[in-house]
């Protein structure tokens, strides 16, 4: 190492540091007779540069260009010290379209005096692309593979493309919008077009008198007709006897799940008879079709004294609400068993009813069930969008009430989902009609 020849060069580097830096090197110097602004410091450095090469490092000789690959490797593109941390970290992250890869001899493409720090890129190095430009050569790829599948099939990719462009939107223009809820209260709630929907939660709440009437099961227009009797609820004493079924009901619910002689009918459906998802009954002195079959009837004289009692309370409450009398003469009972018994969409507009049919609907339920959801739409499809719902609580009463209430508005009484079914028990219903017209359209 004492020969010149051996002996280590030494290189002048000159300090580059920040603004905060050269103030704190300034006080410093201020304070240190020995240095003055001008100074410089030289580092004496062993030439190591073969090692460093070895390693895959550029040499100190060709510092300048190894900066400038650095800052093009981590993205540092125009950073100023004057911004701040945030926004060098936001440069340093922006994606380039590739990332330059300094070669050994690319130290002449740094020029100090023009200030160009942009480095050239060797011919044998690879270019890294982005995770967007990866995407995009990949879709490009999927629809040339595309297209010579078509050219092959004899389809014109272009006409081809125009047709599934046109497909898309006319799918957009069909696209159902979203559906807007009308939560019905107590009271008149008007659904538009002249049509309201009238609603008394708790209407029938005393039924503990309605149970204890003369004879609530005899049969409404023939007196001594022996009520039906069941070994569940019928005393040892006669039958007959006007005072021998009392008390033995607590509450309403229970009365018509146990009198009403119940039927399942069925609806053919893809050519087969599908049993209906409830139990029904009908009361009336007309026949009453539904869904294009006859349903079985039940003179009204025959029904239970009760819905006579509850018959002419609706047409009570009726003339109070409307001003007008509308009497009914015949009563549809549906029995829900549980939550998966249902009832869809479907409009009571039947040629029996009349133009401008009127119904009462009243609901009971057995001991701690939730109130079912009842549900109403617009049957036009342009506004099939804006629907109404109100939970139907136990003695609660419910009037669909307007000329064209049938006409343009649906109703259901949809399932609730398994998870829920056990919140839902029995729940029996009467909707109260009148027909004016018989099955084939003749007036009565």
């Amino acid at each position: 190492m004492s020969s010149s020849s051996s002996a280590a060069p030494k290189i002048a580097m000159k300090s580059v540091s920040s603004p905060k830096q050269q103030q704190q090197q300034q006080q410093q110097q201020s304070k240190s007779p020995t240095l003055s602004k001008d100074s410089s410091v030289d580092y004496e450095i062993e030439d190591n540069s073969d090692m460093l090469k070895t390693l895959g490092f550029a040499s100190f000789g060709e510092s300048k260009s190894v900066t400038a690959a650095k800052k093009k490797s981590n993205h540092d593109i125009d950073l100023k010290d004057g911004d701040d941390a945030k926004t060098n970290d936001l440069k340093r992250r922006k994606k380039n379209s590739e990332v330059i890869v300094i070669s050994d001899d690319d130290s002449e493409g740094d020029d100090e005096d023009t200030g160009n720090k942009s480095a050239v890129s060797s011919p044998s190095s690879k270019v890294r692309k982005t995770r967007a430009q990866k995407k995009a050569d990949k879709h490009a790829f999927n629809q040339q593979k595309k297209r010579e599948k078509l050219i092959a099939a004899g389809i014109d990719p272009d006409q081809h493309e125009k047709e599934q462009q046109e497909k898309l939107l006319k799918q957009q223009q069909n696209k159902k919008p979203p559906i807007t809820w009308l939560d019905i209260g107590t009271g008149k709630t008007d659904l538009g077009d002249g049509n309201y929907v009238f609603y008394v939660p708790n209407f029938f709440a005393e039924e503990g008198k309605l149970l204890k009437m003369k004879n609530p099961v005899a049969r409404s227009g023939i007196k001594g007709v022996s009520p039906k009797t069941s070994p569940k609820n019928s005393p040892s004493t006669n039958p007959t006897d006007p005072d021998s079924i009392q008390h033995t009901y607590t509450s309403l619910q229970e009365f018509f799940t146990d009198q009403i002689p119940w039927n399942q009918g069925s609806v053919k459906m893809f050519g087969k008879d599908i049993p209906e998802p409830r139990l029904t009954c009908y009361y009336g002195d007309y026949d009453y079709k539904y869904s294009g079959k006859l349903m079985k009837r039940i003179p009204f004289a025959e029904a239970p004294a009760i819905i006579n009692v509850l018959k002419k309370m609706c047409e009570e409450q009726w003339e109070k609400q409307f001003g007008y009398k509308y009497l009914f003469n015949s009563v549809l009972l549906n029995r829900y068993r549980n939550g998966k018994d249902s009832m869809g969409w479907h409009n009571d507009l039947e040629p029996v009813y009349g133009d401008k049919p009127q119904i009462a609907s009243i609901t009971f339920l057995s001991s701690g069930t939730s109130p079912r959801e009842f549900q109403f739409r617009r049957n036009d499809s342009e506004k099939r969008s804006d629907r109404a719902r109100v939970g139907l609580e136990n003695g609660s009463l419910l009037f669909m009430c307007g000329d064209s209430f049938q006409k343009i508005w649906q109703h259901q009484l949809p399932k609730v989902t398994p998870s829920k079914s056990e919140m839902y028990g029995e729940r029996i219903n009467l909707t109260f009609r009148q027909v004016v017209n018989d099955v084939a359209g003749k007036k009565y």
